[in-house]
């Protein structure tokens, strides 16, 4: 990526041809980056086994975000809170003297 250290980087930087003007201002976080290289390069390869190797990542864990990708689109690239969404509720017990 050229650009100055800090930059932001936009979609329409990554993929100018796939997005159109309505995408250009959206955010990527680095992780996303990432997520969306590995994509980039099975897609350009079709060899998950390759891509692994390179980018140095378990097959499980390609499967993982390429399956988010396909549903979702960008955004299930992003990370998701690790918090459980159900959270145990305290109970107390009233005692009578």
């Amino acid at each position: 990526m050229k650009g100055i250290i800090g930059t932001s980087t936009y979609m329409f930087s990554l993929f100018p041809k796939k997005f159109s003007n309505k995408l250009k201002n959206i955010k990527l976080t680095r992780e996303v980056k990432v997520r969306l290289k590995w994509i980039e390069h099975y897609l350009k390869t079709q060899n998950i086994s390759k891509t692994c190797r390179y980018f140095g990542i378990s097959r499980t864990t390609f499967y993982k975000w390429y399956k988010r990708y396909k549903k979702e689109g960008i955004e299930g690239l992003y990370d998701r809170p690790k918090t459980p969404k159900n959270k145990r509720k305290p109970q107390t017990m009233e005692v009578s003297f």
